[in-house]
């Protein structure tokens, strides 16, 4: 709600400042083990950046250290409520085989992931009706679901990548994003299938219907015509707004006045359910302000370095994430480091924000930590040992197909710059 009110008064951005820092002193209680060193060792390293950066002469702001990423946790909370609503139905009337079922499987998995995130990957999963799921199964219904983060506004990754390079044009990277995920769909599809057409030749797999897509297109399209509308919000505001306002009709349509105690049981325990994933992403925020603080500092505005590196710098980011997510590093705080250290050398906005799209949805199946393979792995069976060094390889593969892709993006990038 602060962050809310900080678009009518942009001074109320330091009260939703305090509350993100208060969020994530609550949350560094709740979290332990790795998890929780992880974001103490980003804490510190932004708290030497800001230290360096004003012993260096930096001016002292306030709004800026608290920053702290609040958007992007304002638009997680809100995008909790939508576990209130009924999944899509399984659509099983239907059940198709062979190739045809692993292309219905992967178009359901992406599309319904594209808007409930990674509620799809627990609807198709149970949709499946088999437990174990192979490891094929995972790999085909977890990149389906991570390569919608090419494309799909609804996704934090997408929000992330908007919030860190707010003049970016964002339509032009889904449009560039959505040509790349239905290449890594087919690539997928077609070297799943090669590697073992018997296995693949029986596979049942989950009827996409009607019924599977129509929640998923109403949000969608709701962000779309509030995006028509209203031409100044960044898509972390629309997707908040969207969320929050077809949740709580939703609600009020199909349970009447007990909709009341189900928003205040979900506000006091839904909520609580996130608490990792506000740690990591208020301790990155402060990390990447303060290494950019830093950065900026240090360089001065005139280092123009990106400019001339290109793509390649660009390219240089999906690289780092998919190379940091085999060691388990959250996209988030890999995607920080390549913002903290490519915006300042002068890469074009647009282009970075390509590149972080791109980095986000191939890192996922390929870390052994993230929430995608840990849901894989313990509500369906997945041995993710298995899979992980195989989710590696196609994330690889895919890295090396989006090297191309940027290089046609920066040519469009640049004649849209030009008209």
């Amino acid at each position: 709600m602060s962050a809310l009110v900080s678009l009518v008064y942009p001074w109320f951005s330091l009260v939703g400042g305090a509350f993100a820092a208060g969020s994530m002193i609550l949350a560094l209680r709740m979290i332990s083990g790795a998890l929780r060193w992880v974001c103490l060792t980003l804490l510190a390293a932004g708290g030497l950046g800001y230290g360096a950066a004003w012993l260096l002469g930096a001016p002292w702001d306030l709004a800026a250290v608290l920053s702290l990423n609040q958007w992007l946790i304002a638009m997680l909370v809100g995008l909790t409520f939508l576990r209130l609503l009924p999944l899509p139905a399984r659509g099983a009337a239907r059940r198709p085989t062979g190739v045809r079922a692993m292309a219905e499987t992967m178009l359901a998995a992406h599309l319904i992931g594209s808007v409930v995130n990674i509620a799809a990957v627990s609807l198709v999963g149970h949709g499946l009706r088999r437990h174990p799921l192979s490891r094929g199964d995972g790999s085909l219904v977890g990149f389906a679901f991570a390569l919608s983060a090419f494309w799909s506004p609804i996704w934090v990754g997408y929000a992330a990548v908007a919030a860190y390079a707010p003049s970016a044009q964002m339509w032009l990277v889904s449009l560039f994003g959505l040509g790349l995920a239905v290449m890594s769909l087919g690539l997928l599809l077609v070297g799943l299938h090669r590697a073992e057409p018997t296995a693949w030749g029986a596979f049942s797999g989950f009827a996409l219907s009607m019924d599977s897509l129509r929640f998923p297109a109403l949000l969608m399209g709701l962000v779309l015509v509030l995006r028509v509308l209203l031409d100044g919000p960044s898509i972390v505001l629309l997707v908040l707004v969207a969320a929050l306002c077809l949740s709580v009709l939703a609600l009020g349509l199909r349970h009447g006045r007990s909709a009341g105690p189900l928003l205040t049981r979900h506000l006091k325990h839904g909520v609580t359910r996130i608490a990792g994933e506000v740690a990591v992403f208020a301790s990155a925020g402060f990390f990447g302000g303060g290494v950019g603080l830093l950065l900026s500092t240090v360089e001065g505005p005139d280092w123009q370095l990106g400019q001339s590196t290109g793509v390649w710098l660009a390219w240089a980011g999906p690289v780092l994430m998919v190379g940091l997510a085999v060691l388990g590093v959250h996209p988030l705080v890999s995607l920080v480091m390549f913002a903290s250290a490519a915006l300042p050398m002068g890469l074009d906005p647009t282009l970075f924000a390509m590149a972080g799209v791109i980095g986000w949805g191939a890192s996922l199946p390929a870390n052994p930590l993230s929430g995608l393979n840990l849901l894989l792995g313990g509500a369906f069976g997945v041995n993710v040992r298995e899979m992980v060094p195989m989710n590696v390889l196609w994330s690889g593969a895919i890295v090396l197909l989006s090297l191309p892709l940027l290089m046609a993006f920066e040519a469009a990038v640049q004649g849209f710059g030009q008209g």
